[in-house]
């Protein structure tokens, strides 16, 4: 079933290995090639979609590669004595440098069957495993399962690279966490080793790539501040294959660099922290493309995945936006426990409420039973399950007749709802400050009273605004 537009190699065939066993072994040079090859050539060019748009190829040269398989041979130690897991798909980046870590430093690859890529159990042969010198890449979802009171205690040099955010280590390893788009050769960043109670960041940049993190106006922010993180230098791919508008306005000019310089947009949100070495280093916050605005403030998505990820019941999270009946956006965090069970919701949000402001409380909450992954390992967003929108708490509890009855069929029909539950917060489910003084507005009318705005602010749930209400004056007849 395969075209016949290229020519195929058959690893079985006879003749094949013929060849390869009388092949030249000498160097190949330029007289060996169609045309001489130059470092600013491409080397190779592999499609990425990026978080969000249609997959666009990076164009990556040889300068690139050669830059950052030094980089590589220096940080890992590996040699010829060495063995590299191979198990990521030709179609993600990562591969390249599996391939690159091991044939850049004279390294087995030691190639992972296909049909174990996916699965959550360790697929690596014993026998590599048991190597003194194992460098073990790993995919981003596989760190966070690592309790450190679980995990096997070793003596054997073993490395393992995330390429996501770890949250939780095992010990007896050399674990690394490494960033990097695909537009700047595979890394830009690789941090220390890390720790079970290290402070997770990007680390510092790699040799021969320059970092600068700047605000809308392209400004330079200070230590401590989140901005938008720029990527110049050697590593810099050519642009995106036959896609110039593109490559125009993510590949943009350095202002900071010598004339011609060019940067990488990355559309990564991170801010400068300093280690105890006193280096700065990268911190992740989020992305650029996931700002929403929640009651007219600017709100980070990646703040509150951090603010999840610190409660030691969540392994992972994320948090999305999503439209309610009434039009507004609403909060909606999607949370994988670090054991099998139930995580309680309540106690979730209260522990984000106690350190981020009350608009970046998550409306919903849903517990993941699986983390859903693209082909290449990455979250896959669209997979994520969407909520009831129509009410914020598990268990919907119908008003009480008369003055809640009152109060919840005037909010429901401003917040575009069939019903509403007595305890649900009005502002949780959709309502935002216009809302709301439209709502006193028609209650007053209706009531044949004064209800001032700041009323549903501090009282929220219907339950809660018709006993203040009653408590503030007696209900005339309605």
């Amino acid at each position: 079933g395969l075209p016949d537009t290229v020519r195929w190699l058959d690893l079985h065939s006879s003749d094949l290995h013929t060849d390869t066993r009388t092949g030249v072994t000498a160097p190949i040079t330029d007289a060996d090639r169609r045309m001489p090859l130059r470092l600013d050539h491409t080397a190779y060019l592999i499609y990425t979609s990026g978080s969000t748009g249609r997959p666009k190829g990076v164009v990556t040269t040889h300068r690139s590669l050669h830059n950052f398989a030094l980089d590589q041979r220096e940080r890992f130690g590996a040699g010829p004595g060495s063995k590299v897991m191979h198990f990521s798909s030709p179609s993600f980046d990562a591969s390249i440098f599996e391939y690159l870590l091991a044939f850049g430093s004279g390294a087995t690859l030691v190639v992972v069957p296909p049909e174990l890529y996916g699965r959550r159990t360790r697929p690596v042969p014993r026998r590599a495993r048991r190597h003194p010198r194992f460098h073990h890449p790993r995919r981003p979802r596989l760190p966070r399962s690592r309790r450190p009171d679980r995990a096997r205690r070793t003596r054997r040099r073993r490395r393992s690279l995330a390429g996501g955010s770890a949250r939780r280590l095992g010990t007896g390893r050399r674990l690394v966490d490494a960033y990097g788009p695909t537009e700047t050769t595979i890394m830009a960043a690789i941090s220390d080793p890390l720790h079970h109670d290290s402070t997770l960041t990007l680390g510092p940049p790699l040799r021969g790539v320059h970092a600068v993190i700047l605000d809308e106006l392209l400004r330079p922010v200070p230590v401590g501040v989140a901005g938008e993180l720029y990527l110049a230098g050697t590593g810099l791919a050519r642009g995106y294959h036959a896609r110039p508008d593109l490559t125009a306005g993510r590949f943009v000019a350095d202002p900071y660099g010598r004339a011609g310089e060019r940067m990488y947009r990355t559309g990564d949100v991170v801010r400068w922290v300093g280690d105890p070495a006193g280096r700065l280093e990268l911190e992740y916050v989020g992305r650029s493309d996931f700002q929403v605005k929640i009651r007219g403030f600017r709100v980070e998505l990646g703040e509150i995945d951090a603010a999840l990820s610190t409660h030691p019941d969540v392994g992972f999270a994320v948090t999305v936006a999503h439209i309610a009946p009434s039009g507004e956006t609403v909060l909606v965090a999607h949370c994988h426990p670090t054991a099998p069970g139930t995580l309680d919701r309540e106690s979730l949000k209260n522990h984000v409420a106690q350190r981020l402001p009350a608009h970046m409380v998550p409306t919903f909450i849903t517990v993941l039973d699986e983390i859903p992954l693209t082909p290449v390992g990455k979250l896959d967003r669209n997979a994520l399950p969407v909520p009831d929108l129509t009410r914020t708490g598990t268990d919907h509890q119908p008003p009480t007749e008369g003055l809640e009855t009152v109060l919840a069929e005037h909010l429901s029909e401003l917040l575009g709802l069939d019903t509403l539950s007595a305890t649900d917060s009005f502002f949780d489910i959709g309502g935002n400050s216009l809302i709301a003084t439209r709502a006193v507005a028609r209650l007053g009318e209706h009531l044949g009273r004064d209800i001032p705005v700041r009323a549903l602010f501090e009282h929220p749930t219907v339950r809660d605004l018709a006993a203040h209400l009653d408590a503030v004056e007696g209900t005339p007849d309605h």
